[in-house]
Formats: structure tokens, C-alpha cells, sequence
């Protein structure tokens, strides 16, 4: 069996033709793309070779449909994992497949991410083969298994079969088995860069996007004193802490059932790479759902302490903390908290089954007030139910 040459790829958050947003270092730095990275290690933890997956990171470098072309026409890979955070990149998933596939017209493609939830849409309106929706090591691996064994694109129904896998059938309908379970023995990656450099090609320069300077994150930081210090290192940078969340509120897609925790140990050898090699003095916290488990969040805090390290959180439910825990993690660096609110109308937070009440949200930034940490909120409208009225009460 022939390995196939496989291209990750991460694609742009903006449409064809707008210049990426992380070619301007002041106004926002990149977040690394943990799943294509987890997709990386899997492939390579069942023995896929390495040299045999290559990353692409097209957001970054802002390619153009030239650049592409002379990419694909280079590499010539049997496989292209396109990774889609949000349907703000459909345009973008449009425009790559339909260039591998006029170049490439035997080449398998395969979009992954949160996109995904629109699987139908892509399967029907763009050149992709296969959707990967949910946890995506290991349907991904059973698609290079499948493609490896040599079985026809006429045969992919079968493939369908296994949790993760969406497809059209020969029929035009869409096949879709479920979601896949997180990978046996799961550990949340932490950010690898040398895999992030790797899919910059000529451009290692752009490594930096990953570490903000504090003093551009506005107030995330800057109401806080200690921002300050003399002698603090000067550059952010993002790691998880958890993957997933426990809520089902109903306007949001959620690919990835369960709730897992970073390995605290793993975590540490982490920040003790990167807080010399890139001048780290700053944390921002990428959970979607921070502190859900208090015990967790209060060594991940200590860990802060012990390293120097101030820090924000910007997933945050309301009901997560309460003052104590908010005098915590102020006394261990933390310097602000964003909590998803969505909505001052008790009625609409019922229509999103948030399943907290507005005292919860109050008690939650009375908190942070009296502990002098910046406190903002995620508010949206538009749900259905929405009135003048219910829009007053949450203004």
C-alpha cells in the first residue's frame, strides 16, 4: 500500500479577495488551529509517515488563486483536509476546492471543522467528497484507510458507515451515520509551532502572529496594574485548558460532544518552552466553557502563580465562578473574565436554554466588580421571541 501524500490545510476567515487580518499585527493575532494539529498526530500515532502529510496554512499567508494553483500543481497530493472554523469561510472552502479540483481532478477533498454543520450545502454546491463533522482524528484516518485500500469514490456509502463521515450517496441524498466518540485515550494538544511554521513556506516570519503584545489587547489586560511590572515579558499567547462545553444552548453547533481536560503537567512543559523562546508573559485562555470544573480551573490558576504569568479567560458561563473563585484567580494573575450572557431578557435566556437566571448574571459581575476584574460581556439579539422590549431589557 502506496502512502498518499497529504495537504492540511486552514482556510481564511475572510472572503476571496479581503486581505487576512493577521497582516496587520496591531489589530489581531492568529489562534492556533488545534484540531488540523490533532488530525496531524493521529495520522502519524497509526503509523501514517510524516513526510507524508504536509500543512498548509492558506489563512495565514493570504494566498492568492496563482499562488494556489502553483501550491497544488507542485505537491500534487492525492488527499486536501480543508479546516473551516465557521460558515464565514464557505466562500473560501468554494473557491480552494474548486482549484484542486480543476487541477487535481483525481485528488479526494475533505473539509473539516465547525463548517461542517452545513455539510449538505458543501457536499452539494462544492467540489468537496467527504465532510468530516465532529472530533475529526478518527473518521480521517478511516478516509485515508479507505482511499489507501484503493476503493472507488462509488463505493463511498460504505465508508459513510462510521460515525463522523458525511457523504452524498449515488442518489444525491445525504448519508450521515452520527457523530464520532473522542479518540480512546484523548490528550488536548498543546499549540506544537514547529508544526504551525511548517505550513508558512517561505514566510517563518509570520510565526509571530501566534503572540500578540499585550499592549495591543486592549483592555483585556491594560486595566490591570500589574500589566505594568517592570520586568514583565511583553508577548501573549493562547492554550486551552478544557475542550468543549457542558451547555446546549439552542443557538449554538456543537461538533464536539463532551467535556475534556488538558493535561495540567503536559500544560506546564508547554508554557516552560514558550515563555523564553517567545518573550511570554501573558495568557488568554481558549476554552469554550472555562471553569466548569472549579477544582481543574484553580490548578490551572496556581499554575499561572507559579510561573508569573497574568491571564484572561474569555469563555466564561456565569454560574462557572462565584467570589470566591474570582478572589482566586485575581490573587493568581487573572486580569479579566468574559462571560456569555447573550441576552438581559429572562425570556430570551429561556428561549436559549442558557439555564441561568439574571441574578446568576449579576451575582457573576458583581464579582468581578468588587475585585477590580474587567468583566465583558458576550451579548447577542435576534433570537426568536425577540421584541423592542425584550432588546431594552437586555441595553
Amino acid at each position: 500500500m502506496i502512502p498518499s501524500k497529504i495537504v492540511l490545510c486552514t482556510l481564511p476567515i475572510v472572503a476571496p479577495g479581503r486581505a487576512s487580518i493577521y497582516m496587520d499585527p496591531t489589530k489581531a493575532y492568529k489562534q492556533p488551529r488545534l484540531g488540523v494539529q490533532a488530525i496531524r498526530d493521529y495520522l502519524i500515532s497509526k503509523s501514517i509517515p510524516n513526510d507524508s502529510i504536509r500543512f498548509l496554512d492558506i489563512e495565514m499567508l493570504n494566498l492568492s488563486d496563482e499562488a494556489l494553483e502553483d501550491y497544488f500543481l507542485k505537491t500534487a497530493p492525492d488527499i486536501v483536509g480543508l479546516s473551516g472554523v465557521l460558515s464565514h469561510s464557505y466562500l473560501q472552502v468554494e473557491r480552494v476546492s474548486t482549484i484542486v479540483r480543476r487541477l487535481l481532478p483525481e485528488a479526494w477533498i475533505i473539509v473539516g471543522g465547525h463548517i461542517t454543520a452545513s455539510a449538505n450545502l458543501i457536499l452539494r454546491k462544492t467540489p468537496t467528497d467527504i465532510c468530516i463533522v465532529g472530533d475529526g482524528e478518527e473518521p480521517f484516518y478511516s478516509v485515508v484507510r479507505f482511499i489507501e485500500s484503493g476503493s472507488p469514490r462509488s463505493d463511498l456509502v460504505s465508508l459513510a458507515q462510521s460515525p463522523g463521515i458525511a457523504i452524498l450517496s449515488e442518489q444525491n441524498e445525504l448519508v450521515f451515520s452520527g457523530y464520532p466518540k473522542k479518540p480512546r485515550g484523548e490528550t488536548i494538544p498543546m499549540p506544537d509551532y514547529k508544526f504551525f511554521e511548517s505550513g508558512l513556506l517561505d514566510r517563518p516570519d509570520l510565526i509571530s502572529r501566534y503572540f500578540q503584545p499585550a499592549q495591543n489587547m486592549g483592555s483585556w489586560f491594560s486595566l490591570d496594574d500589574r500589566a505594568a511590572s517592570p520586568g514583565r515579558r511583553p508577548n501573549s499567547a493562547q492554550v486551552p485548558t478544557t475542550k468543549g462545553c457542558t451547555a446546549r444552548c439552542t443557538f449554538c453547533q456543537r461538533s464536539t460532544r463532551g467535556y475534556r481536560l488538558a493535561d495540567l503537567e503536559n500544560l506546564e512543559e508547554h508554557l516552560e518552552e514558550i515563555i523564553e523562546k517567545f518573550d511570554i508573559g501573558f495568557i488568554d485562555v481558549l476554552d469554550e466553557n472555562f471553569a466548569g470544573r472549579k477544582d481543574h480551573a484553580r490548578k490551572f490558576a496556581d499554575l499561572m502563580q507559579k510561573h508569573n504569568l497574568l491571564w484572561t479567560a474569555t469563555g466564561v458561563r456565569c454560574t462557572n465562578v462565584d467570589e470566591e473563585d474570582v478572589k482566586y484567580f485575581k490573587e493568581r494573575g487573572c486580569c479579566s473574565l468574559k462571560f456569555g450572557v447573550e441576552s438581559g431578557s429572562q425570556k430570551i435566556l429561556d428561549v436559549m436554554e442558557k439555564n441561568f437566571s439574571l441574578d446568576d448574571v449579576e451575582n457573576a459581575l458583581t464579582a468581578c466588580w468588587e475585585n477590580g476584574l474587567y468583566s465583558p460581556l458576550a451579548v447577542m439579539v435576534g433570537m426568536p421571541g425577540e421584541s423592542l422590549e425584550t432588546c431594552i431589557e437586555t441595553g
